[in-house]
Parts: C-alpha cells; sequence; structure tokens
C-alpha cells in the first residue's frame, strides 16, 4: 500500500485499502476555518445532526480577522464563539 492508503487504512479500522474503495476514516483531526463554523452548524441543525465532531480534535485558526473592527466582524466572531461553545 501507498503511504496515502495506509493512512486510510489506519483511520478507516481497515487492515487494506486500495485505490478506488470508499472509505469513511476517523479523522485525528479536524480543520475548519473560523468563518466556516457558523455557517456549517447552521446547515447540520438544519439537516437535523445535533452532534459535532470531538472538539477537543477541532483545529480552528483565526486568521483572517483576529481584532474585529467593523459591527460584521463582531457579529461573525460572535457567531462563530457560539457555533464553537453549542
Amino acid at each position: 500500500m501507498t503511504a496515502t492508503e495506509k493512512v486510510l487504512a489506519r483511520a478507516s479500522g481497515k487492515a487494506v485499502v486500495k485505490l478506488g474503495d470508499i472509505v469513511y476514516p476517523d479523522p485525528d483531526l479536524f480543520f475548519v476555518h473560523d468563518h466556516m463554523i457558523a455557517p456549517s452548524k447552521a446547515q447540520l441543525d438544519e439537516l437535523g445532526i445535533p452532534a459535532r465532531f470531538d472538539p477537543q480534535r477541532v483545529i480552528c485558526p483565526t486568521d483572517r480577522t483576529v481584532i474585529c473592527s467593523t459591527a460584521k466582524e463582531v457579529e461573525r466572531a460572535a457567531a462563530t464563539a457560539k457555533a464553537m461553545i453549542n
């Protein structure tokens, strides 16, 4: 197996995976950009999916709006924080 196949096999709980296999890996870490948290949470809520990924394994960089300078940025930051907590 290639390195990628080995990683996907381990994360999927399978002994072997190969090109063309459909796998559902359980990632070690989950990366989501800060501007996507609130909209993603709203979509999950709309679909009736209450649970979220293990918050201890979520990486959320805030690289665009570290200091909020407009009302819209403050609103977005508040929605992001609320989505992360709830």
